[in-house]
């Protein structure tokens, strides 16, 4: 899938790069990523206008994708 995504992006790779990117993806360095690890913390970081801005941007995509039920979040 790696391979895929990177020829895709048209990303050189091979198999030493994708190896270290499978192994890296979610080890040590995956609390730069996650700040605290839970469920709908994002929404407690952005202040009123930050949230309005993106709904107004990505809001029916978070309800698409099924991580709200509607725009009330």
């Amino acid at each position: 899938m790696i391979c895929q995504v990177a020829k895709f992006l048209q990303i050189p790779y091979n198999d030493e790069k994708t190896s270290y990117v499978m192994n890296n993806l979610f080890g040590v360095k995956v609390r730069k990523t996650l700040r605290v690890g839970q469920v709908d913390s994002w929404k407690y970081e952005l202040n009123a206008g930050r949230k309005e801005l993106f709904k107004r941007i990505a809001g029916q995509l978070v309800v698409d994708l099924a991580y709200e039920d509607d725009l009330s979040w």
